[in-house]
């Protein structure tokens, strides 16, 4: 009950629907996804108790003793987001941008990487190794029939703050101990390519292109979503068009992208506009024809109107169910009518 509050305090009823639309048309969750069911059966799932920073209060289930070794690991996890919001005030942080995926989630990994980080050295430093097995046994003994059933771009997305958080403060600790994961979270990092790449990170913060798209005017196409995938997202789609090794390592030449989605009248067709940015030339050149490979395999009913246009280091992807839509953005972009 208290996380749909929390979940509905952020997106209205419409805000979600076109959210989910948005991702469909990106390519990232079916087309017709429930996004709240999605997320609430998850959360249900998968959580056991969670810090609100607006409340700044810590919420478990009520026959939760922490007795045993994991509870404890789990109240440790906890009680660190407890300090840092005390201590660096999370509220501050931007966790709930609406316009920039890449942004959030790369916030979201330093705050659960850094609590992740520590319910582990928790755990490593105070078990007894005998009760260890016993351990092991009641973690694979957890359900996770709905994080199986869901679609895996917001499986990746729910497990990337952990997984991947947890591995860059795990770097930024053995670098500088406590006072790095301090530094961190007073300038946190701001794209998924920093949390991706610690290495590079404490030496020089990824600096992607700040990349703009002009909204397109025009009365039968409405905007429904603005944003930005990162170089999580962006290997994400990749990796449905190559393995996912080469996914990666295109995806690492990332370096800034933002997207608009156009809902035509209510229900109607969807289209896409993409520009991303690359490090290099021929990574921008391998992108784009990996991207065209992309949707030559994806189940499209109609099939999808694709253009590209890559000048340099930067892409341009438009594409629609409706080819009108393809030619309404050129005319109107080659002409100046955008704004």
């Amino acid at each position: 009950r208290v996380l749909v509050e929390k979940v509905k305090e952020q997106y209205t009823e419409q805000e979600m629907r076109d959210y989910s639309r948005t991702l469909a048309a990106v390519g990232l969750v079916p087309e017709g996804t429930d996004l709240l069911n999605v997320l609430v059966s998850l959360y249900n799932e998968q959580v056991a108790a969670f810090y609100v920073p607006e409340e700044h209060e810590l919420y478990t289930f009520k026959d939760l003793v922490f007795s045993s070794n994991l509870d404890k690991m789990l109240l440790s996890h906890e009680l660190t987001h407890a300090l840092q919001d005390q201590n660096f005030d999370l509220l501050k942080f931007p966790l709930k941008v609406k316009t920039n995926d890449d942004l959030a989630l790369a916030t979201s990994a330093l705050i659960e990487g850094d609590a992740t980080m520590l319910m582990t050295r928790w755990y490593v430093e105070n078990v007894d190794p005998g009760k260890m097995l016993g351990d092991v046994g009641a973690m694979f003994s957890q359900n996770t029939a709905k994080l199986r059933e869901a679609p895996a771009y917001l499986r990746e997305m729910l497990m990337f703050p952990y997984q991947e958080g947890q591995q860059f403060a795990m770097a930024l600790y053995s670098s500088g101990g406590n006072a790095a994961i301090d530094a961190a979270l007073r300038n946190p990092p701001t794209t998924t390519k920093d949390i991706l790449h610690p290495d590079k990170f404490l030496h020089q913060r990824a600096a992607p292109d700040h990349l703009d798209l002009p909204q397109l005017d025009a009365v039968d196409w409405r905007l429904i979503g603005n944003n930005t995938l990162g170089e999580f997202g962006t290997r994400f789609v990749l990796g449905q068009g190559m393995g996912v090794y080469d996914a990666h390592v295109l995806a690492e030449g990332w370096n800034g992208d933002r997207y608009q989605v156009y809902e035509r009248g209510t229900n109607g067709p969807t289209a896409l506009v993409w520009v991303t940015a690359w490090e290099t030339d021929p990574q921008a050149a391998e992108f784009e024809a990996g991207y065209k490979k992309i949707i030559e395999k994806r189940p499209a009913t109609p099939a999808t109107s694709l253009r590209t246009h890559r000048d340099g280091k930067h892409v341009t992807i438009v594409q629609s169910p409706d080819p009108a839509f393809v030619d309404l953005w050129d005319s109107a972009h080659v002409a100046g009518k955008t704004n």
